[in-house]
């Protein structure tokens, strides 16, 4: 189902100024090859404007406040957030459009919300009547109108209405709601991974972006205006055209890529980000220890390419993770205890979010430290 390939131009980054091993960032380490990232960026940005689609990207791959601020420099209109602490931390640094695409229903967060509500042009995701009407309250307690973009399931079997009928069914009551607007839907299509293939990918796409058109236009033929309709993920964005009547796209995972993403027709040199990693043990003759285990890598695992691709070293398979520990399955002599060896993680939004701090290449030899901003905001 998966073509195998070997990746080529992926950097294995030293400190400033330095060639010498000894000087080489200690491992592990996560590498962010910034030349492609600010690649990847132009490239997203100028199918959006290809296609006249309004690109708000999705913060979840990156967590930071600088590839951001390239995102908006790069004619974003605004961001996309998973979790109300992740929007906080966009918030506080002066982001002005910020879209939690999140069915927002705890106390908590829904006063978080309306706080943020006062600062920024604040967008949020609902798909039932319950979760209106708590927005609904929280907006009107702090007399504010607020955004609400009604999730549409298109096939994900995740959150969000089903049918035409249900979506009238909401957005209808929200009609009633004084200071609730129906700004639009949305749709996630994270099942277009599920098809394994460039093709199965792009058919996908047509599919659920057919669903989710369909649904707007029921919509509009009662009368209820919908102005965004709204789509995303990184590979039906990056491969396929929009539907007619699609308007926005969520991508996250284009700014760095990964073996997912490579797997279903992203070209290799698009992949931003290695982990680095050292061999400390070589117990039997075809198996390796390295020092990068599942608090580095994560658990995401692919059926080719088990838990991260080794640059250069085809034939090399990493087959398990333990928290510290990776184990490498090779042929006898193929690596050394001391060896570095450059890994592309297979879910790299995972792997990010387990470091605080990643290493910024910037394609000539010098290496600065990338914070995590919103690292670990679950709530």
């Amino acid at each position: 189902m998966f073509e195998s390939r070997t990746a080529k131009g992926i950097p294995t980054a030293v400190l400033p100024g330095s060639t010498d091993k000894a000087q080489a960032l200690p491992t592990p380490a996560v590498v962010v090859h910034w030349p492609t990232v600010e690649n990847n960026v132009q490239y997203m940005a100028q199918r959006a404007t290809q296609f006249g689609v309004q690109l708000r990207p999705h913060i979840k791959t990156h967590k930071n406040l600088e590839v951001a601020e390239l995102q908006m420099n790069t004619g974003a209109a605004g961001l996309t957030c998973a979790k109300v602490s992740e929007a906080e931390v966009f918030v506080d640094a002066g982001f002005e459009d910020i879209f939690l695409a999140y069915p927002v229903v705890g106390e908590h967060q829904i006063a978080q919300v309306m706080a943020m509500a006062k600062r920024c042009r604040m967008s949020v995701a609902f798909d039932s009547i319950e979760g209106a009407t708590r927005l609904q309250a929280g907006a009107a307690e702090e007399q504010l109108e607020l955004d609400v973009m009604l999730i549409v399931d298109t096939g994900g079997g995740r959150d969000g209405v089903a049918t035409a009928e249900e979506a009238e069914e909401l957005a209808l009551a929200v009609q009633g709601m004084k200071n609730l607007r129906l700004a639009g839907l949305m749709t996630h299509e994270g099942h277009a991974y599920k098809t394994g293939s460039e093709a199965g990918v792009r058919q996908t796409a047509r599919t659920i972006g057919g669903v989710i058109v369909q649904v707007a236009e029921h919509l509009r033929s009662l009368g209820i205006t919908v102005e965004r309709v709204s789509s995303g993920a990184t590979p039906t964005c990056w491969l396929e055209e929009p539907v007619p009547g699609i308007n926005e796209w969520r991508p996250g995972t284009y700014v760095y890529n990964d073996i997912q993403e490579w797997s279903l027709g992203i070209p290799e040199d698009h992949c931003a980000v290695t982990v680095e990693a050292t061999i400390v043990s070589h117990p039997q003759s075809q198996r390796y220890i390295m020092d990068a285990g599942a608090k580095t890598l994560s658990q995401a695992q692919h059926p080719v390419y088990g838990y991260g691709l080794i640059i250069g070293h085809e034939k090399a398979r990493i087959v398990g993770l333990t928290e510290e520990h990776g184990t490498i399955e090779a042929p006898p002599d193929t690596l050394a205890i001391g060896q570095r060896i450059s890994i592309v993680p297979i879910h790299v939004c995972t792997t990010v979010n387990m470091h605080s701090t990643l290493w910024k290449w910037n394609g000539q030899g010098s290496c600065e430290p990338l914070r995590v901003h919103a690292r670990g905001c679950v709530v």
